[in-house]
């Protein structure tokens, strides 16, 4: 086993003899960090809104983003624009969070829009956070309508 006569004593009298030949042959095994995950829901609010023109600060909607059983660091979210609305009349899309801006809108491609967090959003095991969805609208389109929903969560672990 790789053990000496000493340490195989002290493995008989112990509690856990399996763990306690493994760590003297060496063949413990190192525990393995998965890497997280965290999901988003959508939190008290309607999944249409019809919007204004010129709507500064517009809030779309709530989120909340959960995390699994390991910490995990969220780098972005992707949130999906649909509606008789034209996604060209959306000047920006940001995260707010306890009176602060957390995330802003670094690219738009096919109705959706990336949010990156910067610095990116640390969380801690099983933890959630909720963040009001802002949305700035162009000055020359009133009435239209939208929904929003997160369609992707970047994590980098």
């Amino acid at each position: 086993t790789g053990c000496s006569a000493e340490e195989l004593l002290a493995c008989i009298l112990a509690d856990d003899y399996e763990s306690c030949i493994a760590a003297c042959s060496g063949t413990e095994e190192e525990e393995v960090i998965l890497p997280g995950f965290v999901t988003a829901s959508r939190v008290g609010s309607v999944s249409t809104q019809t919007t204004a023109m010129n709507a500064v600060d517009k809030k779309v909607g709530t989120i909340k983003l959960t995390a699994g059983e390991n910490d995990t660091t969220v780098s972005a979210i992707v949130i999906e624009r649909l509606g008789l609305g034209q996604v060209d009349e959306i000047d920006n899309v940001q995260l707010y969070r306890n009176g602060e801006y957390v995330a802003e809108l670094t690219t738009t491609r096919d109705n959706k829009f990336t949010v990156r967090f910067s610095p990116a959003l640390v969380m801690k095991a099983r933890s959630s956070m909720e963040f009001d969805v802002l949305v700035n609208l162009d000055a020359e389109h009133a009435g239209s309508t939208h929904s929003f929903s997160v369609v992707d969560v970047t994590v980098a672990n």
